[in-house]
């Protein structure tokens, strides 16, 4: 399970400062990942746009 799996699941269960912390871990560890595969890289700049969408409808929900 990601941390974005997971960040949601406590989004669910309207744990919104925890779910703010496993999107906030998934982005850093995206943002520290480096990898020449462009594909790969697709995948990260997604998911990371999906933590950062994720994050800041939590952070308005608080």
């Amino acid at each position: 399970q990601t941390l974005r799996d997971m960040g949601n699941d406590e989004y669910a269960k309207q744990n919104l400062e925890r779910a703010i912390r496993y999107y906030a871990k998934g982005k850093q560890f995206l943002i520290k990942t480096k990898t020449n595969d462009e594909h790969q890289s697709a995948q990260y700049k997604e998911l990371l746009l999906k933590l950062y969408l994720n994050s800041g409808t939590t952070t308005r929900t608080v």
